[in-house]
């Protein structure tokens, strides 16, 4: 026996032959194996012993690991088997030869971001698989994505995460995945949901493009509290050649509220190819695409004279009129047109045909039909969806079909901000102007603080670039102006919002904790997010914690007490 062979823990587990360790962590060992009947070669992952031991874990490895045997998406590392073998669970996987984005991050620092959208679209099409399966993958990192030698995307530790639950567990309770890449909604101890899946992806597509993650700090806890409660750099701030489409994209991932990131991954994923679209659109236009109408305009103008005399405005415009009662309007000689009076006859028809229908159909199968279109990939289907089923659906009981197809609208609306243009203009854009345009989007995100800094930092660098001042500078300053008043006018909401804390902190001090409860519940929804507001919102969320924790001390009266 090598070396290597006497090193192994294993030389045998289940039906593989143990050939070499592949790597080692917190969740256990894989080795590289060959199945000793099949000859199949296979990653096998060994979980660590202690787990056998904790109560339900047996169960629960079972249903998992059956689920996302499943799994089947050419971007998903297959499920092959699992097993026991003398008290050590296993279970064996698809062998990706390659390295994990991880890997390549300490090696390229930064992966160019033209690169992280054919990743991303990739790794999109294997939460939406596993999200049709009802399969969260929960632990979404850069370490769990591997990159084949022909640039395909592996999604590997598929759901696998909760398997680990009781070991993963923090002072909020219940968390189960890694701590920089983790939703709000994780960090605070709630239900994984796909949303979740998609802020992680939000994360490792901020990394990936930065070469940092979104938060970080000294301990769990810190890195926690940051994604619940902080701010983060938007992308472009830190790498400025990231188009603008995609910083949006990344900044709506990364939403502390979940109904405010996009529907879902097939969505996320139609997103990133239409803003891989429009940057080939815009960057593919060159001077020569305006030439001829800028040329047609230059020659308009050199040619413009006084214009005709009075007298003669006079004649042309009798000369014009005499020529249109001899022609016709333009109504007129198509209507004239027999052929087009027959399509005109047919569109009427084929029309009435499919109001008849429409009108026919029952609100259930208006909303069968409308979601079987929303299972195509063409967007075309979406909008014929919205247009023949589901807005007569709403026209006939909104009351009772909006929520169940609100979703489908969303998607829908979602897809149609993001369309292509047919063409966009070309841009010479200033460094002076790409920074005021970035305090704009930052302070329309509500980001007032970092927009303000923005500014600020701008009106610095003119002052010694006077040719740039005078191109930027009076807008700069009237923006400026602007943003105070309006800050005046948020002054005054912030002394309310603290009259309004005020009020809770009295509430508690009374024991009336549900009032407190509502009105910090109140503030929280009204004003998270709002940068101005950081620090109403946090004394909200801690008054609420102290309103929930004592109104769980106090105890009910006892009936038997009473009688």
């Amino acid at each position: 026996m090598t070396k290597e062979h006497a090193d192994l823990k294993f030389e045998k587990i289940g039906p593989y032959l143990i050939h070499e360790k592949l790597g080692s962590g917190g969740m256990g060992t894989v080795y590289l194996g060959k199945h000793e009947e099949t000859g199949r070669i296979a990653a096998i992952k060994v979980l660590p012993p202690t787990l056998a031991q904790e109560e339900g874990f047996v169960e629960r490895f079972n249903r998992e690991i059956d689920s996302l045997k499943r799994l089947k998406n050419p971007h998903i590392v297959e499920f092959y088997d699992n097993g026991e073998d003398h008290g050590t669970y296993y279970y064996s996987m698809e062998y990706v030869p390659g390295e994990t984005l991880t890997h390549i991050l300490r090696r390229t620092k930064r992966i160019p971001w033209e690169d992280t959208i054919d990743y991303g679209i990739q790794v999109c099409s294997a939460l939406k698989s596993a999200h049709d399966a009802g399969i969260i993958h929960r632990d979404l990192k850069p370490s769990n994505l591997m990159l084949t030698p022909d640039n395909q995307i592996k999604l590997t530790d598929f759901g696998v995460a909760q398997l680990f639950a009781s070991q993963r567990l923090t002072v909020t309770g219940g968390i189960v995945g890694t701590a920089e890449y983790m939703s709000p909604e994780q960090a605070q101890g709630q239900r994984a949901s796909r949303k979740s899946d998609l802020y992680s992806f939000g994360a490792v597509l901020y990394v990936l493009l930065t070469g940092r993650v979104p938060f970080s700090g000294n301990t769990t806890v810190e890195v926690l509290h940051k994604h619940r409660y902080s701010r983060f750099d938007p992308p472009r701030l830190i790498v400025p050649e990231i188009p603008h489409w995609y910083d949006e994209l990344i900044c709506q991932l990364l939403e502390k509220n979940p109904d405010k990131r996009p529907p879902d991954a097939f969505v996320v994923g139609r997103m990133l190819d239409q803003i891989r679209r429009k940057v080939e659109i815009s960057s593919g236009e060159t001077t020569a695409d305006i030439r001829p109408d800028s040329a047609s305009a230059a020659t308009r103008a050199d040619n413009v004279d006084d214009g005709p005399g009075p007298a003669t405005l006079m004649k042309q415009l009798v000369r014009s009129e005499l020529d249109q009662q001899q022609q016709g309007s333009t109504l007129e000689n198509i209507f004239n047109n027999t052929w087009v009076l027959v399509g005109l006859l047919i569109l009427l028809i084929l029309g009435g045909i499919w109001w008849n229908q429409t009108k026919a159909l029952n609100p259930e199968q208006l909303f069968t039909k409308g979601e079987e279109l929303m299972e195509s990939e063409d967007f075309d289907d979406w909008k014929l969806a919205k247009l023949e089923y589901f807005d007569p659906l709403l026209e006939r009981d909104s009351a009772t079909w909006k929520p169940k197809i609100q979703v489908h609208l969303d998607k829908i609306q979602a897809m149609q901000s993001l369309r292509v243009p047919t063409r966009r203009p070309l841009s010479d854009e200033s460094e002076p102007r790409r920074l005021l345009n970035l305090a704009r989007d930052l302070y329309a995100r509500r980001d007032f603080v970092r927009a303000e800094e923005v500014l600020k930092d701008l009106q610095m660098l003119l002052k010694v670039s006077p040719d740039e001042s005078k191109r930027t500078g009076d807008e700069v300053e009237k923006l400026q102006k602007r943003w105070e008043e309006e800050n005046k006018i948020r002054a005054r909401n912030a002394d309310w919002l603290d009259r309004t804390l005020k009020g809770a902190e009295d509430a508690l001090q009374q024991n009336q904790f549900q009032e407190a409860a509502d009105l910090c519940t109140a503030v929280i929804r009204l004003y998270s997010g709002d940068s101005l507001f950081e620090d109403q919102v946090a004394k909200a969320r801690r008054l609420l914690e102290q309103a929930e924790a004592s109104s769980k001390t106090v105890e009910p009266p006892n009936p038997e007490t009473n009688k």
